[in-house]
């Protein structure tokens, strides 16, 4: 599994703050994903389908996530 932290610039919507959380994804499927505001980390019951397009990602070593 890789573990994904989003680095997308959410700058221009001001309606809402989105947070760039740590994804944890194999292939096109989310796992869980370890939150930005208290990096308590959330696991799905089932993978959940996870695409890029539009954002950034950068990849972490598992070390550096736990």
């Amino acid at each position: 599994m890789k573990y994904l932290k989003e680095t997308t610039d959410w700058s221009q919507v001001t309606e809402v703050n989105i947070p760039n959380h740590t994804y944890i994804v194999e292939d096109t499927r989310a796992f869980g994903y370890i939150r930005a505001n208290d990096g308590v980390k959330v696991m799905f019951s089932k993978p959940i389908p996870f695409g890029k397009r539009g954002r950034t990602f950068k990849q972490l070593k598992e070390s550096d996530v736990l």
